[in-house]
């Protein structure tokens, strides 16, 4: 009886003969180096007029670092977008390197609540589209951080936006080719961003989940850089409105129970400062009822 060993990426197969047949089991392939490498964060990531890529190793397993490409500015104008399928929670960030500036180095990151769904590159929605029935919201036009409920560091001045404002002078240098910036969310819920290694500001304003959906956009013909969301862990959080019915009966997200918890039952003068929903949502997960004692 002999044992092959055949390794073909992305999958190991085992062979072994029985009698005048062969046995044969395939499984997945382990990467070579033990790593703690989000790789399935390719799936759910959803993108606007950017040929995106994700990056593989030697086995053909994705390694959560992707390669988004603006090739040129939607038509009817808007951007180029990209975004993750996870929020950001506290002590978690991501990153891109900047590997071409295009026409003039129109490129920013940062935090936002879930842009739209996927839709071919080059092309817009039109502006009278019905809503899509999952409860899909509009496509913004503008660069992350231009639009309320956003925060973003623009690469074409090195300026920070957040809540469509500019906060204080420029952080930083116009941004070059090989530089690498990260935004993230520190243990307290502020937002931070850094340049090269360098912190360039840290926001003190503690940023709710739901808009913290790891964001880059585009605005410059041929700009391209490389994305890595591995610093965003995976979560039991739905991106679009929870399901109804059956769906539904699994449980709610901890967060839109507390939504509801504070609604209704705490007046708004006997409400006291708290650790934060992020802190909550990465400690409970989901939950199906919240209770108070009495």
């Amino acid at each position: 009886m002999t044992l092959e060993l055949l390794r073909p990426a992305p999958l190991v197969l085992w062979k072994e003969p029985v009698g005048e047949s062969t046995l044969a089991l395939a499984i997945p392939a382990e990467p070579a180096v033990a790593s703690n490498v989000n790789a399935d964060l390719w799936i759910p990531t959803a993108s606007l007029g950017v040929d995106l890529s994700a990056e593989e190793d030697e086995f053909g397993v994705r390694s959560g670092l992707f390669v988004a490409h603006c090739l040129e500015r939607p038509q009817g104008g808007g951007i180029c977008s990209v975004q993750g399928a996870f929020p950001c929670a506290p002590n978690e960030g991501f990153s891109i390197t900047v590997l071409s500036l295009g026409t003039f180095g129109e490129i920013a990151l940062g935090l936002a609540p879930p842009r739209a769904e996927a839709f071919p590159p080059g092309t817009l929605p039109p502006k009278d589209a019905a809503p899509a029935a999952d409860g899909a919201v509009a496509v913004m036009p503008d660069m992350v951080g231009w639009t309320a409920n956003e925060v973003g560091f623009l690469g074409d001045h090195g300026s920070c936006y957040m809540l469509s404002r500019q906060v204080g002078r420029n952080i930083s240098k116009p941004w070059a080719v090989g530089d690498k910036i990260e935004c993230g969310i520190d243990s307290v819920g502020g937002v931070y961003f850094t340049h090269n290694g360098k912190v360039v500001t840290e926001l003190s304003t503690r940023w709710r989940l739901g808009l913290a959906y790891p964001t880059v956009t585009m605005r410059s013909a041929g700009a391209r850089v490389e994305l890595n969301f591995r610093g965003i862990e995976p979560k039991p959080l739905p991106r679009r409105p929870a399901a109804t019915g059956a769906a539904a009966a699994t449980g709610q997200p901890t967060l839109q129970l507390l939504a509801a918890f504070k609604q209704v039952s705490i007046p708004e003068k006997g409400q006291k400062p708290g650790p934060g929903v992020p802190l909550l949502e990465r400690l409970f997960g989901r939950c199906s009822s919240l209770e108070m004692a009495r």
